[in-house]
């Protein structure tokens, strides 16, 4: 009876073969930041490398099974570089947007179901304004419980 009992718990919470989680990348770059090379990786796969204008822009969704992650994203022009970072502790089944942006405010102030933050000084070769920050903002949850907001 007790190995019944742990095996229907393990069956409706918990994987036996490795799940898989989503991890949805944007950029969001100021009007300040002017044109940028992005490079985004996760888990050190490069998903997205391109030169960017300044705006908002889709860039990926991966999925992944090893845990933890990392998800960075780098800005630069010319010689000059910034790399902002953050190390995901995955649930199988979930889904973490990060968005690394360039910009003054910290965007997490106004999001909902955003999880953390990290700011990280801009390299001043890059010619942009002292009060921008290189953000990477995180969240995450269940794909298939989703909260309400």
């Amino acid at each position: 009876m007790t190995r019944l009992l742990a095996l229907a718990v393990c069956l409706s919470g918990c994987s036996l073969f490795g799940g898989e989680s989503e991890i949805v990348v944007d950029v969001q770059l100021s009007p300040e930041a002017g044109v940028l090379d992005v490079e985004v990786t996760v888990g050190g796969d490069v998903v997205d490398a391109s030169t960017r204008q300044p705006g908002s822009y889709p860039t990926a969704t991966v999925t992944v099974s090893s845990k933890p992650t990392t998800v960075s994203c780098s800005v630069a022009s010319g010689s000059a570089a910034t790399m902002g970072f953050v190390r995901l502790d995955l649930q199988d089944g979930w889904r973490y947007p990060v968005t690394c942006a360039v910009r003054e405010r910290d965007p997490a102030e106004a999001c909902f179901g955003c999880r953390g933050s990290e700011a990280f000084a801009l390299d001043p070769g890059l010619g942009i304004p002292s009060n921008q920050r290189l953000w990477v903002v995180w969240g995450g949850d269940s794909i298939d419980n989703p909260p309400l907001y």
